[in-house]
């Protein structure tokens, strides 16, 4: 259960799914993505990304600043991490900022061999202005490949690093 963000909706949501295999361990990948303080450093249009609050290990708050061109926006996420033998789960819940209702994202992350794993990313959201959530509709695709692009992409630069 999400805490104090458990929600009940009176609207209908918007949600996105994709899938991948990359060439990284799943625990490499996981690394990454639980890295909330450094998405303002390779998350496009990620201006600030903090971790305010820890819950527990697998539990915390985030402030993030996002924006596209024009239009910015500031919001908490809660984000849990329930991780098992053979799968990594996050899930990021965020509701009522300036420009959304509500927006779920969800990574599962399946380990494969040690140089490879699965990553199913799934993203729900619902913009307060009708236009905003049109618009979304039509770019959705778009930026989430962008954005899972930036986490392959840091993952990589980390190994390489390393």
């Amino acid at each position: 259960m999400l805490g104090k963000f458990h929600l009940i909706r009176k609207f209908t949501t918007a949600t996105f799914r994709t899938s991948r295999y990359l060439p990284f361990s799943g625990d490499r990948f996981y690394k990454t993505v639980i890295d909330v303080d450094k998405y303002d450093e390779f998350v496009p249009g990620c201006s600030f990304s903090k971790i305010t609050t820890r819950i527990s290990e697998n539990e915390f708050y985030a402030k993030l600043n996002v924006g596209y061109q024009v239009y910015e926006d500031s919001y908490l996420s809660h984000v849990v991490q329930k991780n098992a033998k053979d799968q990594y789960k996050i899930i990021s819940v965020s509701k009522d900022s300036k420009i959304f209702k509500y927006l779920r994202s969800e990574w599962n992350i399946y380990p494969m061999t040690s140089t490879k794993c699965k990553i199913e990313y799934s993203l729900e959201y619902y913009f307060n202005n009708q236009l905003y959530q049109q618009v979304a509709g039509l770019l959705m695709n778009t930026l989430t490949q962008k954005t899972l692009d930036s986490f392959e992409e840091r993952t990589k630069s980390l190994l390489m690093s390393a």
